[in-house]
């Protein structure tokens, strides 16, 4: 097996790892009604696990040496940041 698809199934099964723990936090969160606070859990992993992947995909392109890949994750990433810290200040801190 390739390095190339050892890190594809390295990602693959940290997504499928992740989707299945967010499933299981939001259906425990709405089965057992004191732990609300696990669907929010649920969620935010649904909501942080495309940002995993490029953050892996960003270190794995470093770690190869591809500069032009590293530089579009990295650009992705900042534009990811850059869109939460807005959303942070324009509304708040969610208050």
């Amino acid at each position: 097996m390739s390095l190339h698809r050892a890190f594809e199934r390295r990602v693959a099964t940290m997504l499928e790892m992740g989707t299945w723990g967010a499933c299981a936090a939001i259906l425990v969160g709405l089965v057992w009604p004191s732990a609300h606070l696990l669907v929010t859990a649920g969620i935010a992993l649904f909501i942080a696990l495309p940002v995993l992947r490029v953050a892996a995909m960003f270190v794995e392109f470093l770690r190869l040496r591809d500069l032009r890949m590293s530089a579009i994750a990295g650009l992705v990433l900042a534009i990811i940041a850059l869109a939460i810290v807005l959303n942070l200040r324009v509304n708040g801190g969610g208050e």
